[in-house]
């Protein structure tokens, strides 16, 4: 559990993540602890807008403080190409 408030201004939409048989965005959001830290939530799957290059609509993100629940993941490999 994360206490603590989003960082609305800083949300950051990942591109082209596969989601299904599309490819998605993914809504990544700062959160700021009650201590100072920050960690980065990945807040889900944003569907693709009918121009490829953005979504229509963005879900709102929480603004105030807050509790999360999340669980942490590793991070994905890079690339290879």
């Amino acid at each position: 559990e994360l206490t603590g408030e989003y960082l609305a201004d800083e949300q950051l939409l990942a591109r082209n993540r596969a989601h299904g048989n599309t490819n998605a965005y993914e809504s990544l959001v700062p959160f700021q602890l009650d201590d100072g830290r920050i960690m980065l939530v990945d807040r889900g799957w944003v569907e693709p807008g009918y121009e490829a290059d953005r979504p229509d609509a963005v879900p709102a993100v929480p603004t105030g403080e807050l509790t999360v629940v999340a669980r942490l993941r590793p991070s994905e490999p890079l690339p290879r190409s």
